[in-house]
């Protein structure tokens, strides 16, 4: 899909525009303090905040030059702004109880490959058993032990920490 669009700078200032979308016959257009219309009826930006609206974007492909540069204003704006769509966008609520589970929903939404733990079980001087749990992940350089008189429990302390190592918030 495309279309035309047109504008028009009058003393400096943006004073016309007009965009003309051939494909759903609709032309959308504004003049400075006069309002702007679609296919000649009033229309009216929304009162919400642009971190709650869709931005998209585009270009055209035959000047890549002018792409990159476009791309890359539209980049920094969307970064400036902290628009940028990241990781730590796809788990709403990280913690410890959810861990394992929401490890392996980043997996299988391709951020990494599926987690892997390791084992290891010792006992105290009361013969009590100590698990030791590794998470691993192949595309880390690194990997995260819990400890723990459960095996479940030790296991849910190395996932939370590694969640919170791929999120960036092993700092927090």
């Amino acid at each position: 899909m495309s279309c035309v669009s047109i504008g028009l700078i009058r003393n400096g200032k943006r004073y016309l525009g007009v965009v003309h979308n051939p494909y759903l016959d609709e032309t959308f257009s504004a003049i400075s303090g006069e309002g702007a219309y679609m296919n000649g009826n009033a229309i009216h930006v929304s009162s919400d905040d642009l971190e709650n609206g869709v931005v998209l974007f585009g270009s055209s492909p035959y000047n890549t030059e002018l792409a990159k540069a476009s791309f890359k204003l539209a980049y920094e704006y969307l970064e400036q702004k902290d628009l940028l769509w990241s990781i730590r966008n796809e788990i709403e609520n990280p913690n410890r109880d959810d861990s394992i589970n929401q490890l392996e929903i980043l997996a299988r939404r391709g951020y990494f490959s599926i987690p892997t733990y390791a084992f290891e079980e010792t006992y105290d001087h009361n013969g009590n058993p100590i698990w030791k749990c590794e998470c691993h992940i192949v595309e880390e350089d690194c990997c995260f032990d819990g400890t723990s008189s459960s095996k479940k429990e030790a296991k849910k302390d190395s996932a939370f920490r590694m969640l919170f190592y791929v999120l960036g918030m092993e700092d927090e």
